[in-house]
């Protein structure tokens, strides 16, 4: 069965974003494909009463099917929805949240609409990028395959500028079997910056000179770090690190509150949908000067300082230890006495 052309109706979407469609008895998922959509889909997989497919001819698309800037968007794994208008995908990840919920679990939860983004593109505060000596780019989905891009649209302007400007220095100067990953943090409020490398070595040929040029480029960079990280495991970050300009961490400003943010530390990825969370949480959570809140996982702090100004005392539970010195450093910065980590 295997390349064979099929005409089918898409009935319903995986969590994922696949269609998921119905032939006699064969169910296929489809990528790419919405709900309603009529196509010749070719299978490329079969097993038993499953299989996988690809559009090869659309017959009837979605109203709420769009063309995407993003070149790159069905080949990285990053970005599974780009073909969808945003509102149209907001309604789909609430009834997929909705049916796994009442439908899989079997209970009885009311799932309310979606709050949506202030941004749908340029949100993200992180970029994190894997470097290959082929070449530096997001992981293709389901594979350690390199995809390169020159523009990633959820990420910001100025973090994809810095990110092209260091491939081609990393390429200059020949440090691509050195390196692991990039990581570049671009805080919302004040438009700090920290790059980070993450290493095999400290021993960086050109390195000083890589650093002198970026933060002269671009003035916004406060904090350039490597991170060493040896053995081959998933983990990203590694235990040693050297700041070889400015900072070690760099300063985020939300709700009147200001924060310091490290390589390690956890920070929301979406500035405005954080703010959206938080006050979300402060409405459902019906506190008073009296309430005592207990923070689990909490980070840097940044939950535990907004709810602090608005109950008796906080306590905020965190693994990370890195993460729990940034919080007591940043209830210091704020002057506020009743949250404790």
């Amino acid at each position: 069965m295997k390349n064979q052309k099929i005409e089918c109706k898409c009935i319903d979407m995986t969590v994922d974003g696949l269609g998921i469609c119905k032939y006699d008895s064969l169910v296929i998922f489809v990528k790419q494909m919405l709900i309603d959509e009529v196509a010749i889909v070719k299978i490329i997989s079969h097993k038993k009463n499953l299989a996988y497919g690809i559009i090869d001819t659309m017959i009837k698309p979605s109203k709420y099917r769009i063309t995407s800037p993003c070149k790159v968007a069905y080949k990285c794994g990053g970005c599974d929805l780009r073909h969808v208008e945003y509102t149209y995908g907001l309604k789909l990840k609430r009834d997929i949240l909705d049916s796994t919920m009442n439908k899989m679990a079997k209970l009885d939860v009311e799932v309310k609409d979606i709050i949506p983004s202030p941004l749908i593109d340029a949100y993200r505060y992180k970029v994190q990028i894997p470097v290959k000596e082929k070449g530096i780019g997001f992981y293709r989905k389901n594979s350690n395959d390199i995809v390169e891009f020159d523009k990633c649209f959820v990420q910001s302007e100025i973090e994809n500028k810095i990110l092209n400007r260091l491939k081609e220095l990393i390429k200059e100067y020949s440090l691509s079997e050195y390196l692991r990953h990039i990581i570049i943090k671009e805080a919302y409020g004040t438009k700090e910056v920290m790059v980070a490398l993450i290493t095999k070595t400290f021993n960086l040929p050109h390195i000083n000179t890589v650093v002198a040029m970026m933060v002269e480029d671009f003035t916004m960079i406060k904090s350039f770090i490597l991170n060493l990280k040896l053995g081959d495991d998933n983990v990203v970050l590694g235990d040693e690190e050297k700041v070889l300009y400015g900072s070690s961490y760099i300063i985020d400003t939300f709700a009147d509150l200001e924060v310091a943010i490290s390589l390690k530390s956890f920070y929301q990825v979406n500035h405005g949908q954080m703010l959206n969370l938080y006050n979300k949480v402060l409405e459902l959570a019906l506190v008073d000067s009296n309430t005592k809140v207990l923070d689990l996982f909490s980070g840097i702090g940044t939950i535990s300082l907004f709810m602090a100004k608005h109950v008796k005392e906080v306590t905020g539970v965190e693994i990370v230890k890195e993460a729990v010195e940034d919080a007591k450093q940043n209830a210091k910065m704020n002057g506020i006495n009743n949250a404790n980590f």
